[in-house]
């Protein structure tokens, strides 16, 4: 992940991504790749702004790539599609293209049965149709899902016990 560290000191919304990155890169100022940032414990949001600070540094740099194309060829500062088409092809090597990674496959919606197990939301006819062992199959993952317990009889614990 490349980043520009004198971009990110000077905006004052991107400071937070600059200390991260200038303790991450070992220096403070100068464009400089900070690596994988996995290993890094910070939140979801950091990471997606530092993600997106390092494409739109990127972007930056192929968009200064293809206006000097274009300025110095024979098309003299004249844009169009086909003139940018010619600058892509002749700065290929130059120009980073990330690979389109597919979305992961869905996760299975709900839980997966055994074909004795009663759905979580078993209706009450369901319920006394089935066999004992399903229904404290049931009662054990409902409680589960709302986080209660149970404290048997004769427990030497205090009943009012929460999950707190």
């Amino acid at each position: 992940m490349i980043l520009d560290l004198d971009k990110l000191k000077a905006s004052p919304a991107d400071y937070d991504l600059y200390q991260i990155a200038y303790r991450r890169a070992g220096a403070t100022t100068g464009v400089h790749d900070i690596g994988d940032i996995s290993d890094l414990k910070i939140g979801p949001n950091l990471r997606f702004r530092l993600a997106e600070a390092s494409i739109q540094h990127e972007a930056a740099i192929a968009a200064d790539l293809i206006k000097n194309f274009v300025e110095t060829s024979a098309a003299r500062g004249y844009w169009s599609y086909e003139v940018i088409e010619v600058a892509i092809q002749v700065l290929g090597n130059k120009l980073s293209w990330r690979k389109v990674e597919p979305a992961p496959p869905p996760e299975p919606a709900g839980e997966v049965l055994e074909p004795w197990q009663l759905r979580i939301d078993a209706t009450e006819a369901d319920m006394k149709k089935a066999d004992v062992k399903a229904l404290k199959d049931l009662l054990a993952r409902r409680r589960a899902a709302t986080g209660q317990q149970y404290i048997g009889r004769g427990a030497r614990t205090n009943r009012f016990v929460s999950n707190f």
